[in-house]
């Protein structure tokens, strides 16, 4: 009797050691992947930063020239704030759908994949700016209020969602709202592909304006 209790209490510990272990393994895991997920999508933006900035409110050719012209660099002139939140795609998703049904039908099947991988996905992810450095010229601040209507201070203000991709990692798309130093405001969908190891836009439709 004495053995079987001995038994039972062994079998007992190791079943609660291996549920403590696996749980482990599994955060270690569930943080490994997290950490991935903002390297590649902190490069996306990298990648693709200048033309996402390159609007009718600032576009950056014409801050170039200004700048070349007077090798001055104002604060007002050059600096952008971005915010350091990715934030779920959730709001957009009906647009978005709508938007890749109307694709034509190769670029249609890469990105429905894209769009059913994240359909569920409520999680906010951090964006250090401190790793873009595709910037050029300009200037990247997060010390910046954005939810006011109108920006002070800076040329504009960028906010990104999460990055969607597909299985591979080589088709993507998010939502960008960029705002300009009046109350203007646009939201775009951007969609990429990542080719010769660089991300680079297909297709950018404009969700909304104002």
């Amino acid at each position: 009797m004495q053995n079987l209790k001995s038994l039972v209490f062994s079998l007992f510990l190791f079943l609660v050691l291996f549920s403590c272990k696996t749980k482990n393994r599994d955060k270690i895991n569930e943080e490994k992947n997290v950490v991935e997920d903002h390297i590649i999508e902190a490069k996306v933006i990298n990648d693709v930063f200048l033309q996402v900035v390159d609007t009718p409110y600032y576009p950056y050719d014409n801050f170039l020239t200004h700048d070349l012209d007077t090798k001055e660099l104002k604060n007002d002139t050059n600096l952008i704030a971005v915010s350091n939140k990715l934030e779920p795609l959730l709001k957009f998703l009906n647009q978005i759908g709508r938007v890749i049904n109307d694709l034509e039908k190769s670029e249609k099947e890469n990105y429905l994949e894209v769009f059913h991988n994240y359909q569920n996905d409520t999680s906010i992810h951090k964006l250090h700016i401190d790793s873009l450095k595709n910037i050029g010229r300009f200037q990247l601040t997060d010390k910046y209020d954005f939810t006011q209507k109108a920006n002070n201070s800076v040329l504009g203000s960028m906010r990104f969602t999460r990055i969607a991709f597909n299985l591979n990692n080589t088709k993507s798309f998010f939502v960008v709202t960029i705002k300009d130093k009046g109350k203007s405001d646009i939201e775009n969908l951007v969609f990429l592909s990542l080719k010769n190891g660089k991300w680079r836009i297909i297709k950018t439709i404009i969700l909304s304006e104002s």
